[in-house]
């Protein structure tokens, strides 16, 4: 069953929703969906409920719930803070990020970053088309900033991991709440100082040296749990 986003709070059973442009062109024009279609239709908030393509009203798609909307369980927070790569590794990192349930996604100007600036619309439309392939109905929040100092600010108790290549790799799945990343290049030494300042502790990932969007797969693969 394919999976929308609506861009307002679910109403109860009967209620009806619409969907933005670009979702109701895909509905409509790209999938040629007929009406008496169920979909999947979940909000910002958590909330997901069967619905069904009821009506359209200038190219824009009208959904009546079947059901009361339910709520998923919260996610435990999970930030990745990732040094600014190229846009393909970047592109790469926020969408596994997302389908391993990275709950925010701190992206920083790092010394080594050959990128540069800030893109905040096409990032949450990568992570916007991400949740609705994989199935998750939370959406992780980013954040961009121009240096490691300002990224490594108020961060939520618990481990904090840094990956460094040439260190040893954990005998045990580790229970971080916290992953930093550094981009091409990896990061400074000067930025490592910063992040041991903070308490991270140093994980490897084996004994090659891994792209960044390899690594920040990798890393999240061994510390990421439901």
């Amino acid at each position: 069953m394919r999976r929308y986003k609506s861009h307002t709070l679910l109403g109860p059973k009967g209620s009806k929703a619409r969907l933005n442009e670009t979702d109701s062109h895909h509905l409509l024009r790209v999938n040629l969906t007929p009406r008496g279609t169920e979909v999947l239709l979940f909000d910002h908030s958590g909330q997901e409920a069967r619905a069904l393509l009821d009506d359209t009203e200038k190219g824009i798609a009208i959904l009546e719930l079947l059901e009361d909307p339910k709520t998923h369980e919260s996610r435990r927070a999970l930030i990745l803070i990732q040094g600014l790569p190229k846009r393909p590794a970047l592109e790469h990192i926020l969408r596994m990020a997302t389908e391993l349930g990275v709950t925010e996604i701190r992206l920083f100007q790092a010394q080594h970053s050959i990128a540069k600036g800030e893109n905040q619309e096409r990032w949450e439309r990568i992570v916007a088309g991400t949740i609705s392939q994989c199935g998750r109905t939370d959406t992780p929040t980013i954040h961009f900033y121009t240096n490691i100092d300002a990224a490594l600010k108020e961060l939520p108790e618990g481990l904090k991991l840094i990956c460094t290549p040439g260190s040893q790799a954990p005998k045990e799945r580790p229970h971080a709440s916290v992953l930093l990343i550094g981009p091409e290049g990896g990061l400074s030494t000067d930025e490592c100082e910063t992040a041991k300042t903070e308490r991270f502790q140093t994980i490897g990932l084996g004994q090659l040296t891994l792209r960044c969007d390899t690594a920040a797969a990798a890393a999240l693969g061994l510390i990421a749990r439901d």
